[in-house]
């Protein structure tokens, strides 16, 4: 049982907390997205380009989630 806890962590060369941790930091990054998009769909002079420039942000983390620069 403890293998489908860690299996993909691992896969990813992370610890499951650090996975964990990796993952809730995206899931509240996209929580905001979808917050701004929101006042953004009201207000479209609002967040103009702050959406785009964070899902930029959290692609190269997935694609090289250890790169420090990206954080």
């Amino acid at each position: 049982v403890l293998k489908l806890f860690t299996s993909h962590p691992h896969s990813k060369n992370q610890s499951y907390f650090q996975h964990m941790a990796f993952a809730l930091r995206f899931a509240s990054k996209l929580s905001l997205c979808v917050f701004m998009l929101l006042i953004h769909s009201i207000f479209p002079f609002i967040f103009t380009n702050t959406t785009s420039e964070i899902l930029l942000e959290l692609t190269n983390k997935l694609r090289d989630p250890h790169d420090k620069s990206r954080r």
